[in-house]
């Protein structure tokens, strides 16, 4: 709590010219930037930070040109190649490769009943962000945010209605979520976004957020592994109306976001009896835009083929479809062809891919650019 104190404190009582977060050596700037957006793609200039030194950037700033969005508007996408974990580009691939993952499990982040987040690895990640910027203002790197809830959630939360339930995958993994399907858990979720929201969506180099309430193992909100799970998940009180409800309650939570980009990772949604139905997944999707200001639809199992009708689902909302949403993939651990899978993601309308490991710089960098130029002009992907 100190943090977030001191955090508005320091906004309170800046000048006009210096006006942002300021935390140990990490400066946020909160308003006017020279940064582009997606409703100001030409920027707009203020005064450098005090102490910058003439028209030089202080720590935190972006130099002009360098790209970021800033908080007085809407947050850009991540357009291009991304790193899929946390960990940023080694310097082989940061030519082309420019943005990197914060996992955000909502286990370490709130350990506390309804307590303040513990946010530390955002402000490592972004002070890393920082300072790679300054030295590379040309080719700046940016962040994702990935909320986990599931075998992540905290235990105050497992503990919740009845308990928590135990879970598996069909690969062998197990471990225990909370009832999501209950009100109350779907309250926590809500509340603990709304604390994450306040502190990133200042943050310029945070550009989008997942949603994870419903998730089990993975991001997937969808994914319920009905041949594992069905008679657990009963047995919890959970149902399919009930299910699709907290579905919708975890969209709504992430309506808080004003200024960073609520990512949607979809599948055909896994009923525990049924089979998938891509037209519950629609339903989500349509959903999704109505209640959150800035979707991107995202799915983490793009390979060298199949899934062509959910992705030509994502595609209609994406920059080759509507116009509606940012569409976005994360490839397969391991590919059999990586210039297959970043080709189906560029004609699918991606605008960003999560690449698997060890890829090169000269098989990657055309599949760079080529992503970039699926987006559109601003103020999309908000409405």
């Amino acid at each position: 709590m100190s943090v977030i104190a001191l955090a508005v404190a320091d906004y309170a009582v800046s000048p006009a010219s210096h006006k942002g977060i300021e935390i140990g050596p990490i400066f946020i700037p909160i308003g006017s930037s020279n940064q582009p957006s997606a409703n100001n793609p030409g920027g707009a200039s203020h005064s450098p930070r005090p102490g910058g030194g003439g028209g030089n950037p202080g720590p935190g700033q972006t130099p002009a040109g360098g790209g970021l969005p800033p908080v007085s508007g809407e947050k850009l996408p991540s357009l291009g190649l991304l790193m899929r974990g946390p960990t940023p580009p080694p310097a082989s691939l940061q030519s082309v490769v420019h943005d990197y993952i914060i996992e955000a499990h909502w286990d370490t982040f709130q350990p506390a009943p309804g307590g303040a987040i513990s946010a530390g690895a955002i402000y490592t990640a972004v002070a890393k962000v920082h300072a790679f910027n300054a030295a590379n203002p040309g080719n700046p790197q940016s962040l994702r945010l990935r909320i986990e809830a599931g075998i992540h959630a905290p235990a105050w939360v497992k503990a919740m209605d009845g308990g928590p339930v135990a879970v598996s995958s069909p690969g062998g993994a197990k471990g225990t979520i909370p009832r999501y399907w209950y009100p109350d858990v779907q309250a926590a979720y809500a509340s603990f976004v709304a604390k994450l929201a306040a502190i990133v969506d200042p943050i310029p180099e945070i550009r989008e957020v997942t949603v994870g309430l419903t998730m089990l193992f993975f991001g997937e909100v969808f994914i319920r592994f009905p041949n594992q799970n069905a008679k657990a998940l009963q047995a919890a009180g959970f149902t399919q109306t009930a299910d699709l409800n907290a579905m919708r309650a975890m969209l709504r939570a992430h309506s808080v976001f004003r200024h960073t980009l609520t990512m949607l990772d979809v599948n055909a949604y896994q009923q525990l009896s049924g089979g998938g139905s891509l037209t519950i997944t629609k339903q989500m999707m349509d959903y999704a835009l109505t209640v959150v200001h800035g979707v991107e639809f995202t799915n983490a199992s793009l390979t060298d083929s199949g899934n062509g009708t959910l992705y030509s689902l994502m595609q209609s909302y994406g920059p080759r479809g509507a116009g509606l949403a940012a569409i976005s993939f994360q490839t397969m651990p391991t590919v059999g062809s990586i210039s297959t899978v970043l080709g189906r993601a560029v004609s699918y309308g991606a605008t960003s891919v999560e690449l698997p490991g060890g890829v090169s710089a000269s098989q990657v960098a055309s599949y760079d650019t080529l992503l970039k130029q699926n987006s559109r002009p601003g103020p999309w992907p908000w409405h």
